[in-house]
């Protein structure tokens, strides 16, 4: 995942790249060739910094939304079951299971990573003696369903320690983007001190330059998403594909060039869906961030 300057940087050298590959643009910059040349090697940096991006935070965007998911169930669960429980203690007046199962599913959410594991092991042990008493067993608690919640808590507990050891392969992704950046950067210098050569007979086309290359602070007022979709065979864009995001009405269609943008949401994690014509459906689950447009690329499979 991109961080906001990353992003705001993309954004230009991307709307930049478009820019110059106009045809009317790729003709005026044909009438000075040291331009010409300085363009050409913009957008192989460009293509450097773009086959960087889908690597960057792969692997920790789908741990932390595994995580996420798994976290969001066991609270869903555990927290019917301590509601259940927790009827029955009242019901029949047993204060101190009472007490263990005054738990809610927002209480569960808000508990520390380490602490959901051990949170399991004492509600099902403190529940497991009930199992078989005829006034509890019409609440519906049974143990495959505390079996259920205690295998997913250690898979939980599993990813809190893998964590550490994604945060390095992202670290070293990050020094690769932020090295690209740096280039194109250096590349939009050389255009600032050679744009004025246009000034003359194309004034239009140098201001449509400065334009797209100032930086596009959208990430900063809002949060969402933007990306291209592509076949996974041929890697030709796809057009007309809808990419939206389950559970909101918000929702995107690429342009002809691939292109979607789904923009404000909220920050958290959630399922995005893209569909289009002759191809495979795709779901994945994505983590928007506060502040920032993240990237999310697709590559679709024909049916």
């Amino acid at each position: 995942m991109l961080n906001l300057d990353q992003s705001n940087e993309f954004r230009r050298f991307s709307a930049l790249g478009i820019f110059f590959g106009m045809p009317a643009n790729v003709t005026i910059i044909g009438t000075f060739v040291p331009f010409e040349e300085d363009v050409a090697l913009y957008q192989t940096h460009f293509g450097i910094l773009d086959g960087l991006i889908p690597n960057k935070g792969a692997l920790s965007t789908g741990m932390t939304g595994g995580k996420t998911l798994l976290k969001d169930g066991i609270a869903k669960v555990m927290g019917l079951v301590c509601g259940k429980t927790k009827v029955f203690a009242i019901k029949t007046g047993n204060t101190e299971l009472e007490a263990a199962v005054n738990v809610t599913e927002s209480d569960i959410l808000r508990m520390k990573e380490a602490d959901i594991l051990p949170f399991v092991i004492n509600t099902n042990a403190a529940i497991t003696p009930f199992l078989t008493n005829i006034l509890y067993t019409p609440y519906g608690v049974t143990a495959a369903i505390l079996a259920a919640q205690l295998t997913k808590a250690n898979s939980y507990n599993s990813l809190i320690g893998a964590a550490g050891v994604i945060i390095t392969t992202d670290k070293i992704a990050n020094k690769n983007i932020n090295a690209a950046i740096k280039v194109l950067q250096t590349d939009l210098k050389t255009f600032d001190l050679l744009i004025d050569d246009f000034e003359a007979t194309y004034p239009n086309f140098v201001e449509g330059y400065h334009s797209n290359a100032m930086v596009q602070h959208v990430g900063i007022h809002h949060s969402g998403i933007e990306g291209t979709v592509t076949d996974k065979l041929t890697g030709a864009v796809i057009f007309g594909a809808t990419i939206r995001i389950i559970g909101l009405t918000k929702s995107s269609t690429t342009s002809l060039l691939g292109k979607y943008l789904i923009s404000p949401v909220a920050p958290k994690d959630y399922q995005v869906q893209v569909s289009a014509p002759g191809y495979v459906t795709i779901t994945v689950v994505h983590h928007i961030f506060s502040g920032a447009i993240g990237v999310l690329d697709f590559a679709m499979t024909a049916l």
